[in-house]
């Protein structure tokens, strides 16, 4: 049997707020029904609370805490300078985090574990099938127009250009994320869906959060192998785990090593209405 030409994993557990995305009529499924030849995968499994093990009594501390300091981290990664703004967001970060020990409020970092370890369990299942590419969606993805979408994944999929990695999802803001001044149009490729929509390229390999983005082979068995490696505790939102793998790795001078559609065709619904979609991006700092 020939290998697919896509994967799709979908991150999602049995309670989920959005399980319609598990079945025939979620976004990967669609997808899958305009693209011939994919895979898809739905993961409802906690792994680590299947696995028994119980996180540190202070690992929801130790979580905040981890977070606050690699986001300065990720900070100088892109390029940021100290602001004084950033400052007053950090020393702010703090006091919540005194606020939430004191009242017993810290995140459940069981949850953020599930999550992560469903991201890793996904990818290796991705790399496992054989398939070219891999699309990685959070159970929160959606989109308005699958035509569109399918469009322009395959000829991603099939074309020359071989990107890395390629930013699908509306989640933040290129404003608020401070990454305009990595981003520009792509000279040479055309995002190949119905809808207009630009390809962006970037200087440096980066994100807008994990709830769409499709991955290479190649660079999702760099950033599956990273994940392994990087230590449990202190627990990272799988957001942050993916950018500390991608901070660590060497500077690419490639121009197709990572792209950003704009604007992206897929919503994350935890933090946007389907209809904000359609809104292109500003590039700004």
């Amino acid at each position: 049997m020939a290998d697919p030409i896509l994967f799709i994993g979908v991150v999602s557990h049995a309670g989920s707020s959005y399980a319609g995305s598990q079945g025939e009529t979620g976004l990967a499924a669609q997808i899958a029904a305009a693209l011939p030849d994919t895979v898809v995968h739905v993961n409802t499994r906690d792994l680590w609370t299947e696995s028994g093990q119980s996180p540190p009594d202070d690992a929801g501390l130790d979580s905040l805490n981890a977070e606050i300091q690699f986001e300065g981290t990720w900070r100088r990664y892109l390029g940021l300078p100290p602001s004084a703004q950033e400052q007053l967001r950090i020393l702010s970060r703090r006091l919540a985090l005194f606020r939430h020990r004191r009242r017993g409020t810290l995140p459940n970092v069981e949850r953020l574990l599930n999550i992560e370890l469903s991201h890793v369990d996904l990818l290796r299942r991705g790399l496992e099938s054989g398939a070219p590419y891999l699309l990685i969606l959070e159970d929160d993805a959606e989109c308005l127009d699958i035509k569109d979408l399918a469009a322009g994944i395959s000829a991603i999929v099939i074309g020359s250009a071989r990107p890395d990695l390629v930013n699908l999802s509306h989640s933040f803001s290129i404003a608020e994320l401070g990454v305009g001044s990595l981003l520009a149009p792509h000279e040479s490729v055309a995002w190949g869906g119905t809808r207009p929509r630009s390809i962006l390229r970037t200087r440096k390999l980066i994100t807008n959060t994990v709830c769409a983005l499709l991955y290479s082979k190649s660079f999702a068995e760099t950033i599956h192998s990273g994940l392994t490696r990087l230590p449990t505790f202190p627990v990272l939102p799988i957001d942050w785990k993916v950018n500390k793998v991608i901070s660590q790795l060497p500077v690419t001078s490639s121009t197709d090593a990572c792209w950003w559609i704009d604007p992206a065709p897929v919503t994350q619904r935890s933090m946007h209405s389907l209809d904000s979609s359609s809104r292109p991006a500003i590039l700004d700092a």
